[in-house]
């Protein structure tokens, strides 16, 4: 099924007529290769990136990860990390307390909101993706006022600001998940190196980056890991450089953050999670009105064990989940995302996952 990604790309209007001209993400890609599998046919709009599908003469619509029917609430409510948080909160999960902090904010009122949480902190914008512009294990106050300084105007909505929370202490992973059922769960390894004994962290990362999986590209189901301030900065933190050796077997983290997109390992875990877990991702993705196809952020002290109120929290919902890493794990089981997400556009298909 994986022999023709990259070969899908959206079009755009040029002087020269109408040409291909972006790459299609890798989760769309596998959704019209499961298309092809069921006789759905497809096309782009032309210069739109939506794509079209019809199935047994009904048409359906999705563009990017997104269902045609997904609600302008759920939307709305997925893109402001803040209004995603407060109806978690009024489900009954357990989130980080946390509070925003907006453009018209005096600065008095961020100190108070430091001093109102235990530390370390995290810090990240209300609409950002794919883990840009957070900041974590922040203990003072002068690092936490530069972040938010770093963040407040990469938004033009004065709507737009600032989450500050309290950082879990605990293990992170993707739950993708409809409405009616848990569809996989990922645990998301942050950007790291296996020491050999002999092989510095530098070569080690080139080495890992000539994985053909891998790509430059945050939309790709496993990206390569580039080194920039934020891996040096970690390194330094453990007093390692890239010319350091780690020794066999040690295992280098080279990120706080575990996302995918920033060079993570995806290594599913669906079956050793405890049934706790996945009521839990039901009642987060039932708790945003409309939303019918979401990945739950999610962290745990232990996935095998019954949850707590303690144990856990919900970090936040998104409604255009790249559900590729469910599908084409770095370690794991295909957990035929690409098709449950065809099922969400024409109900009526019935799937065959097994052939």
């Amino acid at each position: 099924m994986t022999t023709a990604i990259g070969n899908f790309h959206y079009s755009r209007y040029t002087p020269q007529g109408l040409i291909k001209a972006f790459s299609m993400g890798t989760s769309a890609e596998l959704t019209l290769l499961a298309a092809q599998k069921y006789g759905i046919t497809y096309h782009e709009i032309p210069g739109t990136r939506i794509i079209e599908l019809e199935y047994q003469g009904q048409k359906s619509y999705f563009q990017g990860q997104n269902p045609f029917a997904q609600s302008g609430i759920a939307l709305f409510a997925t893109s402001d990390k803040t209004v995603g948080k407060n109806l978690l909160i009024a489900a009954g999960l357990s989130v980080a307390k946390g509070f925003s902090i907006y453009k018209k904010d005096p600065e008095a009122y961020w100190e108070e909101v430091y001093n109102a949480l235990q530390k370390p902190i995290v810090v990240k914008p209300t609409h950002g993706t794919q883990g840009r512009q957070v900041y974590t294990s922040i203990n003072n106050l002068n690092t936490y006022k530069a972040a938010i300084k770093d963040i407040l105007p990469s938004h033009p909505s004065t709507m737009a600001g600032v989450i500050a929370e309290e950082m879990f202490q605990g293990e992170e992973y993707r739950i993708l998940v409809n409405r009616e059922a848990v569809l996989g769960i990922i645990n998301r390894r942050p950007a790291n190196v296996v020491g050999d004994g002999v092989t510095s962290i530098q070569e080690l990362i080139n080495r890992k980056n000539k994985d053909p999986r891998r790509k430059n590209d945050p939309n790709n189901f496993l990206v390569t890991i580039n080194v920039d301030q934020h891996v040096q900065a970690e390194l330094a933190s453990q007093k390692l450089t890239l010319n350091s050796i780690p020794a066999k077997n040690q295992l280098v983290l080279l990120r706080k953050n575990s996302n995918i997109s920033t060079g993570g390992d995806s290594l599913d875990v669906t079956d050793q999670a405890h049934q706790t877990v996945k009521e839990i991702a039901l009642k987060a993705i039932n708790a945003i009105p409309g939303l019918l196809f979401a990945g739950i952020d999610f962290m745990t002290k232990d996935i095998t064990q019954s949850q707590t109120a303690g144990s856990y929290i919900v970090v936040e919902t998104n409604e255009s989940p790249g559900y590729s890493i469910h599908d084409l794990p770095y370690e794991g089981k295909n957990r035929h995302a690409a098709e449950f997400f065809l099922k969400i556009l024409f109900p009526t298909l019935e799937l065959k996952l097994d052939e």
